[in-house]
């Protein structure tokens, strides 16, 4: 069954919202829905890194969670766009690929230093 107009506009409400406390804002997203599911999981991102593009991917699934289970989905998928420097590097080098000490440690500051703007200015709400 297709997404109503208040469920698209749910999903939409999310990425506007998060992706400025994730620091994110200058990142495009696209949305598909799946009008069945494919697999387990309720949503998927896949990104163009090199572009900060993204196409979140939802599936009916999503809509048997509750309210701020379908938010917690959703935050977790864009998060991913975060930490997809690191999760790159880990696959070079474990498909034989050099990556070398100094790019490791350039990627791993640059994720925390994201992590840490985004959880420092949120507390800042407080």
């Amino acid at each position: 069954m297709p997404p109503t107009k208040k469920q698209k506009q749910e999903v939409s409400g999310v990425i506007r919202e998060w992706r400025n406390r994730l620091f994110l804002t200058d990142w495009v997203f696209q949305v598909s829905y799946l009008h069945e599911d494919a697999d387990s999981a309720a949503a998927s991102i896949q990104m163009m890194t090199e572009y900060k593009s993204a196409e979140l991917t939802i599936r009916p699934k999503l809509w048997k969670e509750t309210e701020a289970m379908r938010k917690m989905i959703l935050v977790h998928e864009l998060c991913h766009c975060i930490v997809q420097p690191l999760v790159q590097l880990a696959c070079d080098a474990g498909n034989g690929c050099a990556v070398s000490a100094r790019e490791i440690d350039h990627w791993k500051e640059a994720v925390t230093q994201h992590v840490t703007n985004a959880a420092y200015w949120a507390g800042k709400d407080l």
